[in-house]
C-alpha cells in the first residue's frame, strides 16, 4: 500500500508540470511563428527577375603576387661521410704522429 502511494506520488510530480507547461503554451495568443516586419520579407513571384549577384570585390595586388611562387630548395642529397647522430662526419684526429708507422 504504501510504495502504491509513493508510485503515484512520483507520477503525479514528474505529470502535473509538463500537464501545467502544455495548457498554458495551448491557450496563449501568442503567434506561432516570429512575425517578420515587411521591409524584411523577401517574396519572388515569377515575373519578377531576382537581382543579378553582387560583383566580386578584387583586393589590391600586393608586390609579391605578381610572381609565381619560387620553389623551395631540394634537400641535400644523402652524404654516406654523416655518421649515425646526423651531426655531420667526425672531425680528423689531430693528436696522431705521422712518424709511427
Amino acid at each position: 500500500m504504501r510504495s502504491t502511494l509513493r508510485t503515484a506520488l512520483l507520477v503525479t510530480a514528474l505529470v502535473l508540470p509538463a500537464v501545467a507547461v502544455l495548457g498554458v503554451y495551448a491557450l496563449s495568443s501568442a503567434p506561432r511563428q516570429p512575425e517578420v516586419p515587411e521591409r524584411v520579407r523577401v517574396v519572388h513571384t515569377s515575373t519578377e527577375t531576382p537581382p543579378p549577384p553582387p560583383s566580386p570585390q578584387r583586393s589590391p595586388a600586393s608586390p609579391n603576387t605578381s610572381k609565381p611562387p619560387s620553389r623551395a630548395p631540394a634537400p641535400p642529397e644523402d652524404d654516406d661521410r654523416d655518421d649515425e647522430d646526423g651531426l655531420g662526419p667526425p672531425a680528423p684526429d689531430d693528436d696522431r704522429d705521422d712518424d709511427e708507422e
